[in-house]
C-alpha cells in the first residue's frame, strides 16, 4: 500500500481534485487480487440541478503520473460507501467504468451542489475485474446505426435501405417499464405505435429529424444524404458509448465536409452533440 501525491484534473460540470489515500480502510475483496495504490478523487457538482450521470475521463498518461500502474485492466473504481455485494453479485462493488481513447471513464450521481470522494485503485497486475451492465451499446443492422441506453434510443439511418436525411437523429423514448428494453426487440414491434416499452417520437421521413445538419449559404440550402453518410463507433461500453458520423454536403457549388460525434452516457437522458465543418468559404455559411 502506497501513499500517493495529489493530483487535479478539471472535466466538463464538475470540480475534479485528487488527494493522498491513507492505508486505512482499502477496499479488499476475497479472490480479486491485490489493489497496492490508490488516490482519493473528489467530485463535486457546482450546478443548482442535479446530475444523474455526471461523467469524468481521466487521460492515462497523466492519471499514470500518480499511479504507475494505471494501465487497461489493472484499474478499478470504488466508492467507499459501498457496502460489500454478495459474491455472485461482484460487480456491485464497484462504480462501473471502461478504459477508452487512452481514458479511463466512469461516471457517479450527483445532486445540486454535492461533493463525493471516490478511489481509483490500481494493481501491477491484472485485475480479475467482473463486467459491469451493459448500459450504452451500438447496433448496426439493416440500414440503422442505433445507439442506446436504458431510457431512449437513437438511430440514423445510412447506405442502402435508407429512408431518411443523412445526419437525420430518429429517436426511440422509453418508459418506465420499457427501461432496459434493447432495439432488438423494438425493430420486432410496430414502434410508431405506443408499445409498453415506449413509442417511435419522430417519424423523420425525409426531415432533420432530431438535431439534423442543414448547411445554408445565402437562399441556397445543403443538406446530407443517407448515400454518402457514414457512421463509425468510435467505442462503447458500460459508461458511453461515442459514434463518430461523416458526410459531405453540397451547397452553392462547394462541397463542405461535416463530422459529427454523438456521445451517449448510460445514466443521461440527452445525447452529447459535437460537430465541426471544414471547407471554403466557411464565413458565408
Amino acid at each position: 500500500m502506497k501513499r500517493l501525491k495529489p493530483f487535479a484534473v478539471t472535466v466538463a460540470a464538475m470540480l475534479f481534485t485528487a488527494a493522498p489515500a491513507f492505508a486505512a480502510d482499502w477496499f479488499t475483496l476475497k479472490e480479486f487480487g491485490p489493489v497496492t495504490q490508490r488516490v482519493a478523487v473528489t467530485l463535486e457538482n457546482p450546478a443548482d440541478v442535479a446530475d444523474s450521470a455526471a461523467t469524468a475521463h481521466i487521460p492515462l498518461s497523466e492519471l499514470s503520473k500518480t499511479l504507475p500502474d494505471a494501465r487497461p485492466g489493472q484499474i478499478c473504481v470504488v466508492d467507499p460507501q459501498t457496502k460489500p455485494a454478495h459474491r455472485e453479485e461482484a460487480d456491485k462493488n464497484f462504480i462501473p467504468s471502461q478504459e477508452s481513447e487512452g481514458a479511463l471513464i466512469f461516471s457517479i450521481p450527483l445532486k445540486a451542489h454535492e461533493k463525493k470522494t471516490i478511489y481509483i485503485y490500481t494493481a501491477p497486475q491484472a485485475l480479475n475485474m467482473p463486467g459491469f451492465p451493459a448500459k450504452t451499446s451500438f447496433d448496426s443492422r439493416h440500414a440503422y446505426r442505433s445507439f442506446e441506453n436504458n431510457y431512449a434510443a437513437f438511430r440514423m439511418e445510412t447506405g442502402p435501405g435508407a429512408n431518411t436525411t443523412g445526419l437525420a437523429i430518429d429517436l426511440f423514448g422509453k418508459t418506465k417499464k420499457g427501461e432496459g428494453a434493447r432495439l432488438e426487440e423494438i425493430y420486432s414491434t410496430i414502434y410508431h405505435h405506443l408499445n409498453p416499452w415506449g413509442v417511435d417520437i419522430l417519424k423523420v421521413g425525409s426531415g432533420p429529424g432530431d438535431g439534423g445538419i442543414y448547411l445554408y449559404v445565402g437562399d441556397q440550402v445543403g443538406r446530407a444524404s443517407f448515400e454518402t453518410t457514414f457512421v463509425h463507433c468510435e467505442y462503447q461500453g458500460p459508461v458511453e458509448t461515442k459514434l463518430k458520423v461523416t458526410a459531405p454536403i453540397e451547397v452553392a457549388g462547394k462541397t463542405y465536409h461535416v463530422v459529427r460525434y454523438l456521445t451517449l452516457i448510460g445514466e443521461d437522458r440527452s445525447i452529447h452533440d459535437r460537430f465541426t465543418v471544414e471547407g471554403d468559404d466557411l464565413d458565408h455559411l
